[in-house]
Order: structure tokens, then sequence, then C-alpha cells
């Protein structure tokens, strides 16, 4: 396994990969672009937004945006970890430089690198991120998923009708208050 260390340089984020060179530079993003970035991994994260867009969202994530506010689209850093790294490497570069693109910054490059990158890593980091921003890590959890697929595949018969086998259950019209349950007024 390749090692991958990360540190902060004056305001930019140096991620090395053992063997691989150089340090690959992030720059920070502005807010507004940080705030975006973030909507949209929560929104992939989620199953709100389709997965399609998680490419280009590492791309904006290591090369950001023009002085125009336009996101760089295949820019030089991007180029570069494409170009120096096997597809493993590459997620333990452009996942934490997106992790430091959030409100999350450096804790949560360290939290990914710390759980050993990968899916456990990434999992971590994205709980953390969902409970920093006050959220629910449950809006995230396979569970959830799963727990929504059997609700919407489960039998919903009507409950009042009586099941075989069984003695049908009075009506709540049909019960007689006590008056030991009745409001005294």
């Amino acid at each position: 396994m390749t090692s991958v260390t990360a540190e902060q340089v004056g305001r930019n984020l140096h991620l090395v990969v053992e063997g691989a060179g150089d340090a690959f530079v992030i720059s920070p993003l502005p807010g507004w672009a940080g705030m975006a970035l973030t909507q949209q991994y929560l929104g992939i994260a989620t199953g709100n937004i389709e997965p399609t867009g998680m490419e280009a969202l590492l791309m904006h994530a290591v090369d950001g945006v023009t002085p125009e506010r336009e996101w760089i689209e295949d820019g030089p850093v991007y180029t570069d970890i494409q170009n120096r790294l096997s597809l493993a490497e590459a997620q333990d570069v452009l996942i934490p430089a997106m992790l430091w693109q959030t409100v999350l910054g450096t804790k949560g490059v360290r939290t990914y690198l710390h759980e050993g990158g990968g899916d456990k890593g990434g999992v971590k980091a994205l709980w953390s991120l969902v409970s920093t921003l006050g959220g629910s890590s449950s809006l995230i959890s396979p569970a959830s998923a799963l727990e929504t697929l059997i609700q919407s595949q489960a039998d919903t018969r009507p409950t009042s009708s009586p099941q075989s086998g069984g003695k049908p259950g009075k009506k709540p019209q049909d019960r007689k208050t006590s008056s030991k349950n009745s409001p005294k007024g």
C-alpha cells in the first residue's frame, strides 16, 4: 500500500504520494465555491445527485475556479494526478483534497488518511462532515437506503381488515369510555 502524507503549507495543502515525485499542491477555494462543492458532495453521498458528477467535483477540488467564478476543467493539478498516479493513488489524493475544501479542512484530510484512505477513510470523513454540519449520519448510512427500499417494497394491506384466524378488534367508536379516564372539569 502506498503512503500518502498531507501538510498545510501557508494557505495550500501539499499531498505527497510516496515514490511519485513532487507534492500535489492544492490551493484553497473561495468560500462560495467550497460551499457549492460541499453541497454537491453531500448530494452525491446521499443519492440525491447522480454519482456521474463525482469526477468533475474532484477535478474542481484540486484545480479550483477562475477569477470570473468559472470552474476549471481538466486543469494542471488534475491532469498531473491522472498522468502520475494509479487509480487507487489518485483516489487517495483527490478525496483528501476535496475534504480539505469543505468546512472540515485539515481535519477531514487527517480523518481520511488516519483511517487508511479508500472506502473506510471516505466513510469516516463523510460522517465527520455530516456531523459537523449538524446532520445525522443516518442520512448517509447504507442501512437507511436498505430500510427505504424495504419499506417501498413492503406489503401495505389496510390494517382495518381482520387477519385470518384472529378476532376483529373493536373500532374506536364502539369502545365504552370509563368514568376513570374521563377528564374532570
